[in-house]
């Protein structure tokens, strides 16, 4: 890994920590680190029965989390995922970002939808259902699509105002990864 990889990896990686550190809905932070394994830079581990993504900020469960996630649960882990992309944006610059905050957007983009679509934990917005896409009609699908850009947007903007807030723990956070 190139020292610029490397210093960027920090800094995504610095992002997801801080994302989970100051959540007090995410799982408890267990350790970050820019070690490669297997293919990805970088990423999340979120263990749970139902919502699983590889990354390398570690987060476990502790003895009082249940199996299942409640809606602040998900808000979180869509909030942990999207503190590397947040990161990168404010430290490295929106021109620069790098494709590794692709498979952390896809996970809290799946995520988002299986809220609204799966769960019915937005069902104020599109009432109380479980409905697959292809059992649901263009303008059920284009709602969903609504709800969850609008889910996902309130979590960058909510990462990105959190992240100035910690700026100089993120840029420490990073140099120690780094």
């Amino acid at each position: 890994m190139s020292e610029k990889d490397r210093l960027n990896t920090a800094i995504h990686e610095s992002g997801h920590a801080l994302a989970c550190y100051f959540n007090p809905h995410a799982l408890k932070l267990y350790k970050a680190t820019i070690v490669a394994r297997g293919g990805s830079l970088g990423a999340v581990s979120l263990i749970f029965s139902i919502f699983i993504i590889l990354c390398q900020t570690y987060m476990v469960p502790d003895e009082t989390q249940e199996s299942s996630m409640n809606k602040a649960q998900i808000i979180a882990s869509i909030d942990v995922a999207m503190g590397g992309h947040v990161a990168e944006k404010l430290i490295i610059g929106n021109e620069k970002i790098s494709s590794g905050c692709g498979s952390d957007l896809r996970g809290a983009t799946d995520l988002a939808v299986r809220a609204v679509r799966l769960y019915g934990m937005f069902g104020e917005e599109l009432g109380y259902s479980s409905t697959q896409k292809k059992e649901a009609s263009d303008d059920y699908n284009a709602k969903v699509d609504k709800c969850v850009k609008k889910i996902l947007d309130e979590s960058f903007t909510r990462v990105e105002l959190l992240l100035q807030t910690k700026d100089k723990e993120l840029r420490r956070l990073s140099k120690y990864l780094y």
